[in-house]
């Protein structure tokens, strides 16, 4: 049976005529050690979900808005003569399909 590095000194029986000096854990010592590295992991663990529910919001946002500009585009595509018979709707429509990042065909 070897010794921990951590506890008290003991001079534990290693074979027959040999013994390991050295610091032995209790049992409630080691079980001490497994729950602070366990809730580390864990602290870890939400931390890195924190992020990647933060990246992954952004990019929904980021969809939303390119289906936002898609459909708005589609509709001034559909709408172009009504926006060409009134005074200035030229202008009005080459602006709208800048800000929506619309092709002009």
């Amino acid at each position: 049976m070897a010794c921990m590095l951590i506890g008290e000194k003991t001079k534990t029986p290693v074979a027959d005529n040999c013994y390991c000096e050295g610091v032995c854990l209790d049992l409630l010592e080691i079980y001490l050690l497994n729950l602070i590295v366990t809730l580390g992991m864990f602290a870890v663990l939400l931390f890195r979900a924190w992020v990647e529910h933060k990246g992954y919001r952004m990019m929904w946002k980021e969809l939303e808005w390119q289906r936002t500009y898609s459909t708005a585009g589609r509709v001034l595509k559909a709408e172009r003569e009504l926006f060409t018979r009134v005074e200035g709707g030229e202008e009005l429509y080459n602006l709208l399909l800048e800000i929506f990042k619309a092709k002009q065909e």
